[in-house]
């Protein structure tokens, strides 16, 4: 018996799949579905912890600092895309340019 198992990182980036292949007697198949149960649990987990992670990271960026600036206005979030600097072209001071960089 041939088990194949097709792991996608992201389901957007199907070309970059990582296939796994393992031949089993008929003997060592229920050693073989533990096996692949236990894998298949600790690869649902890392999902779930890195799911968790990018919406905290994008939160991140696209919540709304309660933080006001000098003239008394809100200031704007990070944003996912949004420009890093200013109209003149100079690093915007209302933000940790850092951390907007580090999460993006």
């Amino acid at each position: 018996t041939t088990i194949y198992l097709v792991l996608y990182p992201n389901p957007t980036q199907e070309s970059r799949m990582t296939t796994m292949t393992s031949t089993v007697s008929s003997n060592d198949n229920s050693v073989a579905q533990s096996q692949l149960r236990e894998t298949l649990a600790a690869l649902d987990v890392r999902r779930r912890a890195l799911e968790l992670e990018a919406q905290a990271i994008t939160s991140e960026l696209t919540t709304t600092s309660p933080t006001q600036d000098d003239d008394g206005q809100q200031v704007p979030p990070m944003g996912i895309d949004t420009p890093l600097v200013d109209a003149d072209g100079y690093p915007r001071g209302d933000i940790d340019l850092y951390r907007a960089r580090s999460l993006r």
